[in-house]
């Protein structure tokens, strides 16, 4: 940007005036910066080389950035940490200013027991699922949650895999009850858990 015409009087750049504003303003646009809070639970998972996934919606793009530096200072006001990620753009597609959507591994966990997350029942501080045996009676499973996204839950204990589990509708049968069950896909591994 300029902030001048030709035969304009532009003030020296030692003037104490600080309303003066800068004849010229020089940009590095083939690596941008995106700074973004990070919410006080996710902080400790933050760490300098991180991948964050950075979605651009006017582009129609996901660009990966690297973590190159974090605050170490919550904010007061939101409890969020600011984060700053250097996000590489050889050919110029993002411009400064694009609104981004990120996404950022927090924690991968391979062979884990998950299940969507209206399958699990909770009750103040206990969870349980409800279980088809080998019988088809129905049976309540206390379990132990782990990680939580807004679909699916991680089980720590009190469930096997290949357990069959009642996934929704948990109101309408009691333990011991005879059902008949259908068959349905539930994810077995944490793909990934992000903000």
């Amino acid at each position: 940007m300029r902030y001048a015409d030709t035969g304009s009087l532009i003030q020296a750049g030692t003037s104490s005036d600080t309303q003066s504003m800068p004849v010229v303003r020089v940009a590095q646009s083939d690596l941008l910066r995106l700074r973004m809070p990070v919410p006080e639970n996710d902080v400790p998972y933050i760490h300098v080389g991180g991948e964050v996934q950075i979605t651009v919606n006017a582009t129609g793009r996901t660009f990966t950035g690297k973590i190159v530096r974090f605050s170490r200072a919550m904010d007061t006001n939101t409890r969020t940490m600011l984060t700053e990620v250097d996000v590489p753009n050889p050919d110029l597609v993002l411009s400064p200013g694009m609104y981004a959507e990120t996404k950022i591994q927090l924690q991968q966990k391979d062979d884990t027991l998950v299940l969507p997350a209206e399958a699990v029942v909770q009750n103040g501080d206990h969870a349980y699922v409800l279980v088809v045996d080998s019988m088809n009676h129905v049976e309540k499973h206390t379990v132990t949650l782990g990680i939580e996204t807004a679909n699916q839950t991680e089980i720590l204990s009190g469930l096997r895999d290949g357990e069959r589990v009642i996934a929704a509708g948990q109101a309408e049968y009691q333990s011991g009850e005879v059902v008949t069950p259908h068959a349905a896909f539930i994810p077995t591994t944490v793909q990934e858990v992000s903000e």
